[in-house]
This record gives C-alpha cells, structure tokens and sequence, in this order.
C-alpha cells in the first residue's frame, strides 16, 4: 500500500473510533445522562431502542448515495454525525437528544459501508484484510480509550461536554475525507437495479436468517448493556 493509502486508512481508524465512541458512550454514562435530561432510566432506555431501529435502514439510505461516489456517502455520514451532536450542544434537551442518536446511528451506519467500498475499490485483495483490521481498531479504541476521555470530560465539565469534543471532531474528519478522498461519480450506478438487488436480498432466505441472527444478537447486547449499567 502506497503512503495516501495508509493516510486514508488512519484516517479511518480515527473517524471510526470517533463513531464508536458516541456510540458506545451511553451504557456506561446511562445514569448521569438520564440525570442530566431530566428522564428516568426506563424513558432513557426507550431512547436507545429507537436509536436501535433508525439503524436498519441507514444501509438502505446509503444507498440513495451510492450514485454519487464513496466520498459524498462518508462526507454525508460525517454531515448527519456532526449535525447529531451539534443539535444537542445547541438544545440540551431529551427530544433533541433522541433525535441526536437516531441522526449520529444514521450516519455512523452510512459512513461505513462507503468507506468499506473504497478499501475494496482502492486495496489489494491480499492487503484488504489487514485495511479493514486497522479500521475495526476504532470499536475497541473507543473503550479503551474514547470512553476514559468522555469520564474525563464528565467530570469536568458536565455530561455536555463530550458533545462539544464530538462536534469539533467531526468537522475535523470532514475535512480530513474531503481532503483525502478524492471526489468521484459512477455514472453508470443503476438506481433500480440497486434497489432491486436489496429487495432480492430481502427475499433470500439464508439472508434473512443472517439478519435475523444479528437483529437477535444486538437485541441480547441491548438488554445486558441496560442492565449492567443502569444500576
């Protein structure tokens, strides 16, 4: 892999662990969040279920993007991150915040099949799955060191104050893709046959059992990440 190629691949690796960590930030800060919005655990937990369902269909919505070339999918992802985290800066309150995580879920779960595309468009096959190791450090980066930063912020300056690390961040990786990445167009992208392949993934069964076991997993990770953290 050339020297741009590692750049964007550490580029990634931030930005995703960036992601993962506004993510992930929510179970062990459950308490003080809800404390902080004025809402009980049970209303809190609500919140993340929706969180959970606007997720499904941010695979779908990245394929609206799909014609447009992988830096205007990423770049849009980093749009609705961003906007999920400033809005909250800007109206700290618990519909607001709702609306952050479903729009930082949507644009986590935008980003990274874009940015999954670009590693299989640009990196050889038999480099490919170190690129994609590299990039998948960000989930556990985010534990073990996204989440100390976000206590650290906590405890000085309020549960807000990550918010305004996520915001600065975000428009840092903008630039960051924008600077990167260069800009492209397929015009040859085929809407409705796009489209029609989704709907024939719907309608394979191994597919669907597939989906059925990941729907299932997450759920189980929910109910154990709620329980744990909110006593």
């Amino acid at each position: 892999m050339n020297r741009s190629l590692r750049l964007n691949i550490a580029a990634f690796a931030f930005i995703r662990t960036v992601f993962n960590t506004m993510f992930r930030m929510v179970y062990p800060f459950l308490p003080i969040l809800a404390r902080g919005l004025g809402v009980s655990i049970t209303t809190f937990s609500l919140a993340l279920s929706g969180r959970q369902i606007a997720g499904m269909f941010g695979p779908f919505l990245a394929i609206l993007t799909e014609s447009r070339g992988r830096r205007f999918g990423m770049l849009t992802g980093l749009g609705l991150f961003t906007a999920g985290v400033m809005i909250v800066v800007l109206w700290p309150i618990f519909p607001v915040f709702v609306v952050s995580l479903i729009l930082t879920t949507i644009g986590k779960y935008m980003f990274d099949p874009h940015m999954h595309g670009y590693l299989g468009d640009q990196v050889p096959y038999e480099r490919r799955g170190l690129a994609v190791a590299i990039t998948e450090l960000g989930w556990s980066l985010a534990f073990f060191i996204g989440i100390p930063i976000t206590g650290f912020l906590i405890a000085r300056g309020g549960w807000i104050s990550p918010f305004w690390v996520f915001a600065i961040l975000g428009i840092i990786a903008i630039f960051l893709i924008t600077k990167l990445i260069p800009a492209e167009v397929d015009d040859q992208a085929d809407w409705s046959e796009m489209w029609s392949k989704s709907i024939q993934v719907l309608r394979f069964g191994p597919a669907l059992a597939g989906l059925a076991i990941g729907l299932w997993i997450s759920a189980a990770n929910e109910v154990i990440n709620l329980r744990v953290y909110s006593q």
